[in-house]
């Protein structure tokens, strides 16, 4: 005897879904930022509804793109089809680094940095600009990380890396 199930979201159900996921991940990730500077607990409320609403929206406007445009691809697909190729290209690019050196130290307990092969600032540091600056980049690692940093060293017989090595 074979069974047939069919499942079936609702709109209303997939939409509940997704803003519940937003939320949930917004508060294990920024609730305690917010928490620092906003003492009150009506502007707390306030501030997580009007986050639902927006999320609201985001997502009904990326289901709808979706539903327009089914392909898979993501945002790259559905700006190249809808604005240009080369902005699709470009959205997953960020020109300015997102983390700076004081959010690395002030978060950096529990965490481990690692040189990050030749794309690593440090391996960058010595072969584009001085092994000078990139002691200093590597001390400042070091005093930030201390046994919870580590070099790595690779052996695919290039130049550059036994140069870095």
């Amino acid at each position: 005897m074979i069974h047939k199930s069919y499942r079936h979201l609702t709109v209303i159900t997939a939409t509940s879904l997704v803003i519940a996921s937003m939320i949930g991940t917004g508060v294990f990730t920024s609730l305690g930022y917010q928490l620092v500077d906003i003492r009150s607990v009506f502007a707390i409320t306030m501030l997580w509804v009007v986050g639902g609403v927006l999320s609201l929206f985001g997502s009904l406007s990326y289901s709808e793109l979706a539903a327009a445009l089914p392909r898979s691809g993501g945002e790259y697909y559905l700006l190249s089809r809808i604005i240009h190729p080369s902005i699709g290209f470009v959205a997953g690019f960020y020109y300015v680094p997102r983390i700076d050196k004081e959010l690395i130290k002030k978060y950096s307990k529990g965490l481990i940095a690692l040189t990050g092969s030749l794309y690593g600032v440090i391996p960058n540091l010595i072969l584009n600009v001085g092994e000078e600056q990139a002691e200093e980049e590597f001390k400042w690692w070091v005093d930030v990380f201390s046994d919870d940093f580590y070099v790595e060293l690779n052996r695919h017989d290039l130049d550059q890396e036994q140069h870095v090595n």
